[in-house]
């Protein structure tokens, strides 16, 4: 949890790409210092590391249309931990920017699993901005094995000074994103799973474990 591409000057021997885990975020790329080396799952219990709607089309030869419903997100099902969640795909810009913004639940068995191209493997960094509720995430590598985990507690909302909910890029949005903690993948990673907040403590996952996920499927469509 990215509307725009911006690469900044950083030392190449550390990089890291700080995106949303909800909510929309100014850039998708904006490089930071990253942080390396492996490290237990945090608050999470485990060791480690939407859709558009349809044009309207002819309706009773007088020039009358009929919108058709907007469609569902694509969800892709992945078993994890002995149980199978049904996750909504961020696999584009816009997906990705958008995450799991403004939702205040997020269903037990379900989630979302964000996808990056090939180009953008890296070192992620995560951080709940405007975030409603509760995340937990696992960070994978290009061939699906976690990289690492946390437990992502919600924030405390914006200030005075911290710009509004929604705002991506001002000073004040760069002022909220200062306070707010980030979430390492701390290898380089592809993908990201997020759960319900609370769910990685009864899935007893280990770093270095593969996910059952169709990586080359997933790959191909990341945008």
């Amino acid at each position: 949890m990215v509307a725009r591409v911006r690469i900044a000057a950083v030392s190449v021997a550390a990089l890291a790409c700080v995106v949303p885990s909800c909510g929309p975020a100014g850039q998708e790329a904006a490089l930071v210092g990253g942080a390396g080396g492996a490290g237990g799952a945090d608050g999470a219990g485990g060791a480690g590391g939407g859709g558009g709607a349809g044009g309207g089309e002819a309706g009773d030869g007088r020039g009358a249309s009929a919108a058709e419903p907007a469609a569902g997100p694509e969800t892709v099902r992945v078993p994890i931990g002995g149980r199978s969640f049904k996750l909504e795909l961020a696999a584009d810009t816009p997906t990705r920017t958008k995450g799991l913004g403004g939702r205040s639940e997020i269903a037990e068995d379900g989630g979302m699993i964000f996808v990056f191209p090939d180009q953008q493997v890296q070192v992620l960094q995560f951080l709940m901005r405007d975030c409603l509720a509760d995340i937990d995430i696992i960070f994978l590598d290009p061939s699906g094995r976690i990289t690492a985990m946390h437990g992502m507690k919600k924030e405390p909302p914006r200030g005075p000074g911290e710009g509004v909910a929604g705002d991506l890029s001002s000073r004040e949005t760069a002022v909220y994103e200062s306070r707010l903690r980030k979430y390492s993948s701390r290898f380089a990673a592809q993908f990201a799973i997020e759960l319900r907040g609370g769910t990685l403590a009864g899935l007893k996952l280990e770093a270095g474990q593969k996910i059952n996920i169709d990586t080359a499927a997933l790959k191909a469509k990341a945008r």
